[in-house]
């Protein structure tokens, strides 16, 4: 039989690795049984679980336990004066298998004392340890109770004494008679069995001589060796980072394999039999527990499947039972009506007979003594008589089928006893064995269908508790949970993780804490969205895929699910999510300032599903590797149509055509609004060129009017009156702009002017048309910042923009050259308006 319980030196290695749940707080206590308990401490990222079986064992577990639904009284106990407060040390009392766990510090301390000796005990007691409540009443001896409001005696626990050659020599001249060492050791010290076996295997001792008081100083002396050996093992900081061991034995009958035994430190007397190690020996515990556990459970879910399978195979024989007596039913009497009708005279006269006597008032003992009669002289009719039953005016005949004619084979037959009334006749005796025949059969086609209903419910309720059962006696182990659990989560196809937080406090939690350089933020604007990001481990680029789907998911988080909304999402780089309000504003939780350019994405559809993540054991990853292969985007047409749909927006929010068209539209403006630029450049810088240089200097001060347009991309226009207004509007701009100049031109800048007038009036042909080279270059830039103005207002802002570059002086002189230009048009504008009024007259 394998190990069931803990022994003193497994209570000293459980203590060492219980210290690393110090600091940690109870969070709640719950009972798996009468005897086992479960204490859950926690901390910030960090939950552990003490298992605490009275009298058997105490470690932390990875081991998810069903709980009762209601909690007991001692654990309702435990809640109120536990709950909340922090571990703060734990320790062995003594060398005995006692443990004291000591929560919280100052008035509020409270010492939980576990005893696994015996039929074991949970206590639970205040800082001067009086007991405030237990499992189990006891008496330790006569004068020692352990009850409630008594207090705990901790004299009890025996203390560890270390041993000495005297006390060696004084335990072994104790002996009366000759007894094996490894007995006698394990009976005079607190070592343990498998502790003395070891030590004295490898002190080169056999366990099995048989010694007494007389013992020789040289055995004595290894002995003692290996007892201090021994001693060693109870050292407080032996146990520390130290690994468990679980030893396994096979059975003989069927060669399988199974738990023997669990120990902190690899024994010598164990080391040649299969064994599995672990880390710590509270995991080799909580292994071997767990799995002994887990097969008792199956084999106790076992034997109640059993049971439940055999009650419905005892329904399911009722039925059958039920079913074959109707089909026996059925066939009797349709035997019994096809014999009357065999010997309907004899039946006939047999019972007319009967009838008669019984009319005429023959005492019913004297006639059964006249069929007697009859039988002996060889009467047939009285022959076929078996029985009167004149209580219920029935008479009982022996029938067969071999009364006429009767064969070889037929005359060995027997008889068979109908039973006929003699109220009626013999047709109307097998009408009535014809009817129950009818009323068997249909009997028989009901239970059929009741049976078929009653074996689907026996067999639905069977499954019914099957299942029940084995939910209910289920040892699984837990699942650590992932970090990223605690958000709403998924993985997308290309493996990217996508994280989005539940409330408010989760948004801050996510950009703040989890959002990394090369991350991406994803959100929408509308009510109910949440901050989503997609972890970026890879650094490369976030594929579109990818953003489509993390798209879709704040979407589907938001209130656009309930009220059916399609709207667009869009996304940010991580660098662009700022908690820094602009002056004079303020973010509440969970809120964000996003600077710089939101690129949306196309609508989402408002689809969510369900899919299910297996963690795979490390000895299955390697036959699972490419199952999540990335989708490659260039043999997938939609992807590509759905890439090329995504939005940009400007800071503002103003949406525009998608990317690849508004680049292809702005080049063909830009290169039209060029090509345009240098026509109207030559024609003017030629009709500039072709006016006389030498005009006076009287000509040089008169006033000319400004000119309506600087060189400019006009369309030809079939519709005259278009024109004519076009040129009425031109001739206002003249005059405004004329006012704003005279306004520039200040006095003092008139004085300065006059000083370089001379200097200016000199300049060269040359010179003039770098003015105007100059001037063509500012004018295209400008036209390219402005490809979405309205034509015409592109113009004047221009067109008095780039004047401003040049001083006064100089664009005095620029209406100058442009006055005869300006003339000619306004001689033309005369002549068509005059033509336009004729044509009116004339209409």
């Amino acid at each position: 039989m394998g190990k069931i319980r803990f022994t003193a030196l497994d209570v000293r290695a459980i203590v060492s690795n219980l210290k690393s749940c110090l600091g940690l707080r109870v969070s709640n206590v719950y009972d798996v049984n009468s005897k086992t308990y479960l204490l859950k401490l926690a901390k910030t990222d960090l939950k552990r679980f003490i298992l605490v079986e009275s009298g058997v064992r105490i470690h932390t577990t990875d081991y998810m336990r069903d709980k009762s639904q209601v909690p007991s009284v001692f654990s309702m106990k435990l809640r109120k004066h536990l709950r909340t407060k922090r571990l703060e040390a734990v320790e062995q009392l003594g060398i005995d298998r006692i443990v004291d766990f000591t929560f919280g510090s100052g008035p509020a301390r409270h010492h939980l004392i576990v005893e696994l000796y015996s039929n074991g005990n949970v206590i639970l007691t205040d800082g001067d340890y009086n007991i405030l409540t237990l499992l189990r009443t006891h008496k330790f001896d006569d004068e020692t109770l352990i009850a409630s409001h008594q207090v705990y005696p901790l004299h009890i626990a025996r203390p560890f004494v270390p041993v000495t050659p005297e006390i060696l020599k004084e335990k072994l001249s104790e002996t009366t008679e000759k007894t094996a060492l490894k007995q006698l050791l394990s009976q005079k010290f607190d070592y343990g069995a498998a502790i003395i076996e070891h030590c004295l295997i490898k002190a080169n001792i056999s366990q099995d001589l048989k010694v007494d008081s007389t013992i020789d100083s040289e055995l004595l002396e290894k002995i003692f060796q290996a007892l201090q050996e021994a001693e060693t093992f109870f050292s407080p900081d032996y146990f520390i980072d130290k690994k468990g061991y679980i030893f396994t034995s096979k059975k003989k009958d069927t060669n399988e394999e199974f738990y023997d035994t669990f120990e902190p430190f690899m024994l010598i007397q164990n080391s040649k039999k299969t064994n599995t190690e672990f880390d710590c020996f509270e995991k080799a515990v909580d292994e071997f527990f767990s799995k002994t556990e887990g097969q008792k459970i199956d084999s106790q879910v076992s034997q109640q499947e059993q049971t439940i399978l055999r009650k419905l195979e005892k329904v399911r024989k009722d039925q059958e039972q039920r079913v074959h007596a109707l089909e026996s039913s059925t066939e009797e009497n349709t035997k019994k009506a096809r014999l009357i009708e065999s010997n309907l005279n004899e039946v006939e006269q047999a019972i007319l007979i009967i009838r008669g006597a019984v009319g005429n008032g023959l005492n019913w003992t004297e006639l059964s003594r006249i069929v007697k009669e009859e039988k002996k002289k060889g009467d047939p009719i009285a022959q076929i008589i078996h029985r009167l039953n004149l209580e219920n005016n029935k008479v009982t005949l022996l029938l067969s089928q071999n009364n006429y004619e009767p064969s070889d084979e037929e005359v060995t037959l027997p008889s068979t006893t109908v039973d006929v009334d003699i109220t009626l006749s013999a047709y109307a005796n097998a009408r009535e064995y014809f009817d129950l025949k009818k009323s068997a059969n249909q009997k028989k086609l009901k239970t059929l269908d009741a049976v078929e209903n009653a074996m689907k419910a026996a067999e639905k309720k069977t499954r019914a508790q099957i299942k029940d059962v084995k939910v209910k006696a289920s040892i699984t182990q837990m699942r650590k949970p992932l970090w990223f659990e605690k958000f709403h989560w998924f993985i997308t196809t290309e493996n990217y993780l996508v994280l989005s937080g539940r409330d408010a406090q989760q948004n801050e939690l996510l950009v703040k804490r989890y959002m990394r350089k090369g991350d991406v933020y994803v959100h929408a604007d509308i009510h109910g969205a949440s901050s989503c990001i997609i972890k970026n481990f890879t650094g490369n680029p976030i594929p579109p895929s990818t953003l489509l789907q993390a798209g879709m998911m704040t979407m589907c988080r938001s209130s656009a699910w309930a009220n059916k909304i399609v709207t667009s999402s869009w996304w940010v780089y991580d660098h662009q999510v700022s908690k820094t309000a602009p002056s004079g504003e303020y973010l509440s939780t969970g809120g964000f300032m996003i600077r710089g350019k939101k690129n949306f994405l196309p609508p989402s559809a408002l689809v969510m599903g369900l899919g299910f993540v297996f963690k795979l054991d490390e000895a299955s990853i390697s036959r699972h590797l490419g199952e999540r292969s990335k989708i490659v985007a260039e043999n997938d047409e939609s992807l590509k149509e759905s890439t090329e749909e995504v939005i940009e927006t400007k800071e503002g929010g103003e949406a525009h055509l998608r990317k690849f068209e508004r680049t292809k539209l702005k080049k063909q403006i830009k290169e039209q609004q060029l090509e345009d630029a240098d026509d109207v450049f030559a024609d003017d810088l030629q009709v500039d060129f072709e006016n006389d240089s030498d005009e006076s200097d009287e000509s040089e001060k008169q006033d000319s009017p400004t000119p309506s347009n600087l060189p400019e991309i006009s369309e030809s226009k079939d519709d005259q009156s278009l024109e004519n207004s076009q040129q009425q509007k031109d001739q206002e701009e003249q005059s405004q702009t004329k006012t704003v100049e005279e306004k520039e031109n200040s006095e003092e800048e008139e004085d300065d002017l006059e000083d370089k007038d001379a200097g200016l009036a000199e300049e060269s042909d040359e010179d003039l048309k770098n003015k105007y080279e100059k001037y063509q270059i500012d004018f295209k830039s400008s036209l390219d910042q402005s490809s979405d103005e309205d034509e015409n207002n592109n113009k004047d802002s221009e067109d008095h923009n780039s004047r401003k570059k040049l001083s006064a002086h100089e664009r005095k002189l620029l209406k100058k050259k442009a006055a005869p230009s300006n003339n000619n048009n306004n001689n033309n504008n005369n002549n068509n308006n005059n033509n336009n009024n004729n044509n009116n007259n004339n209409n």
